[in-house]
């Protein structure tokens, strides 16, 4: 998804929020870790290009320091673009998937974007995902389809439901815990764990 090569994700984490109004507000994080692997400059080329960094020492001299995701996000031009790659490309993401709210498909959007840093070699990208269904009183759905996959990196996922909506049964491939009277759903995956290409989740209203 990004042009720096040497990003390895780690983590992901979601938190999404379902109101009374059929308004979903979705957060979700994906941490990685800066492996430092970007490669020296092409002054005749003019791009990035991939070869081997000089060893430390080059006929006396100092070889110039690796660059770092950080650094490279410095440059504002460079930065915009990754905001750019990761909000289409996640976007585009979106749109392949199919998600159904009480019988009726809608389509998710990415409302905002940007990059941290936990730490110097711990960026996290951040994205605001927003979608809205009917809901009616009684019994409600919303289902999730998406290509099965083996998980690379653990992942944690938090439903919120605003009272008086209740969470009632799950249907998911990962271990989930129903929390606070149906109104918090925790999901989790290990790494290795399989993502199932079907989601459900009823609640009442």
């Amino acid at each position: 998804m990004s042009e720096y090569p040497g990003l390895k994700p780690t983590y992901a984490t979601a938190v999404m929020y379902i109101s009374t109004a059929g308004h979903f507000s979705q957060i979700l994080v994906y941490d990685y870790q800066d492996l430092c692997e970007f490669p020296p400059r092409s002054e005749n080329l003019g791009k990035f290009i991939r070869t081997k960094l000089p060893s430390p020492t080059v006929r006396g001299h100092r070889s110039r320091p690796k660059i770092t995701y950080k650094s490279f996000l410095e440059d504002s031009r460079n930065y915009e673009k990754e905001i750019r790659l990761y909000w289409e490309n996640m976007q585009e993401f979106l749109d392949e998937e199919k998600n159904i709210i009480n019988g009726e498909v809608v389509r998710l959007e990415v409302v905002d974007c940007t990059i941290n840093f936990r730490g110097k070699m711990h960026p996290f990208v951040q994205w605001l995902i927003e979608f809205t269904g009917t809901l009616h009183e009684g019994e409600n759905c919303y289902e999730n389809y998406v290509e099965s996959e083996v998980l690379e990196y653990p992942i944690h996922s938090t439903y919120i439901l605003e009272p008086p909506l209740k969470a009632t049964k799950v249907t998911t491939s990962l271990e989930y815990h129903i929390l606070k009277d149906g109104h918090i759903v925790e999901y989790h995956g290990e790494t290795g764990a399989v993502l199932s290409p079907h989601e459900k989740l009823d609640f009442i209203f």
